[in-house]
């Protein structure tokens, strides 16, 4: 296994409960290989592997709406796949990112009530688990 290139790692998704879950966006016509490791030293064991393949959310470009008061507003849309909760990040710089404090219902509408003072804002939709 060493000519393996490290994509995604996991290890206790949540605290405790032994379990872990990577992402990472994939390609067409690609081979993913994956490596388990239960990193207890305890030997063999069984794992459960679940994968499922969705498009990513996404902010509606033609739904964008800077209003009169200088907010901004637009829609957001879960991919395919399970309708999931999903959040907007908002950047001024593209580097640093901040979560907006409550999620966005599928396919809802997300206000920006900082936006007014900011000259420019860069936004992007995820899921909220």
């Amino acid at each position: 296994m060493t000519n393996l290139q490290l994509v995604a790692s996991n290890d206790n998704w949540q605290p405790g409960d032994g379990t872990s879950r990577v992402y990472f966006p994939v390609t067409v016509g690609t081979v993913y290989s994956l490596m388990v490791d239960t990193g207890s030293g305890d030997g063999p064991g069984t794992i459960q592997l679940s994968i499922r393949l969705t498009q990513p959310s996404e902010i509606l470009a033609n739904t964008v709406l800077r209003l009169p008061d200088g907010l901004v507003s637009f829609k957001v849309a879960n991919g395919t796949g399970p309708v999931r909760q999903l959040k907007v990040q908002i950047s001024t710089n593209l580097i640093d990112w901040t979560t907006s404090p409550a999620p966005v219902a599928s396919d809802g509408t997300f206000t920006d009530t900082a936006a007014a003072p900011a000259p420019h804002r860069f936004y992007r939709a995820i899921d909220s688990d």
